[in-house]
């Protein structure tokens, strides 16, 4: 290792980047992933959504269903107004 100074340096550098990514990367899954959300129930946890579709003539099957992404429905959050009606 003192006869290549510089190729030592280099993998030294190398890993220390590889283990930096990895602690990296294990910190994210772990938290996202592995933790247990802070709530007495987290399975009970639902997102609520509406679709607007956007009729357009000749854009349907006859089943009523778009056809490909044409005039296909758009997600928006349940707005304040609308959440009684659930």
């Amino acid at each position: 290792m003192l006869k290549t100074p510089g190729f030592t340096a280099i993998a030294v550098l190398t890993l220390a980047v590889g283990l930096g990514m990895n602690t990296a990367v294990f910190t994210v899954v772990d938290t996202v992933m592995l933790r247990v959300l802070p709530y007495p129930d987290p399975s009970r946890l639902v997102s609520l959504w509406e679709e607007v579709l956007r009729e357009q003539p000749g854009t349907m099957n006859s089943y009523g269903a778009p056809i490909g992404n044409v005039g296909g429905a758009s997600r928006y959050r349940v707005s304040p107004a609308n959440r009684p009606d659930l």
